[in-house]
């Protein structure tokens, strides 16, 4: 594959409270020229789970590519280095919009 930012995967996620790996949708932030050169990519969590204050809703109108899962978002407190192997299917891709909403939010998180 030839993952690039603003893609969204399914990837198998390890979970650092519990011993397994779950299939879960992540969207890739790290930009193109460091994933053409690194075995790993930088990634976000896309969820359902809206709790607490680090989640950003995406809309449909965020959505440049695949389908639209109401009530789903970006949790941008779980940014992660995550090995390409562990993807496993492309679906979907944001807009460059919705992605500076994510670098917004990350730099406002660590400021």
């Amino acid at each position: 594959m030839n993952e690039r930012r603003n893609e969204i995967y399914l990837a198998l996620v390890e979970f650092a409270d519990k011993p397994v790996e779950k299939l879960r949708p992540v969207v890739v932030i790290s930009r193109n020229s460091y994933n053409e050169k690194h075995p790993d990519l930088v990634v976000c969590a896309v969820t359902t789970n809206s709790s607490g204050d680090c989640f950003i809703p995406l809309e449909s109108k965020y959505l440049a590519e695949g389908e639209f899962f109401e009530e789903s978002g970006v949790r941008y407190d779980g940014i992660q280095r995550m090995s390409k192997q562990r993807m496993r299917r492309k679906i979907g891709k944001i807009t460059d919009e919705y992605h500076k909403k994510i670098l917004d939010k990350i730099v406002e998180l660590i400021q």
